[in-house]
């Protein structure tokens, strides 16, 4: 989060989007190992690594795993459009605040 925090500072939204869900990522996967005993499973794909394990999210917490999944894959690959319709400060701060939530109610 320490990078998606000086990413959006530095006004890199599209590397803040991707290191929020990283961060996400990470922890989800740290949690999975956690609780399974054995390697996260290959995918990037939030709401699915949240299921598996399971947590106890709220489903509006669920629908933002979603939707940051997709968000993740159009920051990493982004084309100059998108970058300038959806990597706006507005939305890099939104999903940076909702990756810091979500990481407190993973890792509690």
């Amino acid at each position: 989060m320490e990078v998606a925090r000086m990413c959006l500072e530095a006004q890199k939204f599209e590397h803040a989007l991707f290191s929020a869900h990283l961060a996400v990522e990470k922890a989800l996967k740290a949690r999975y190992i956690d609780k399974h005993d054995d390697a996260a499973p290959f995918t990037h794909e939030l709401h699915e690594l949240a299921s598996q394990i399971p947590l106890p999210l709220p489903g509006e917490q669920m629908a933002l795993l979603r939707e940051m999944s997709r968000l993740a894959v159009r920051a990493r690959y982004a084309d100059h459009q998108w970058s300038e319709e959806q990597a706006t400060h507005k939305n890099a701060e939104y999903w940076v605040s909702h990756a810091e939530q979500l990481l407190q109610s993973i890792l509690q």
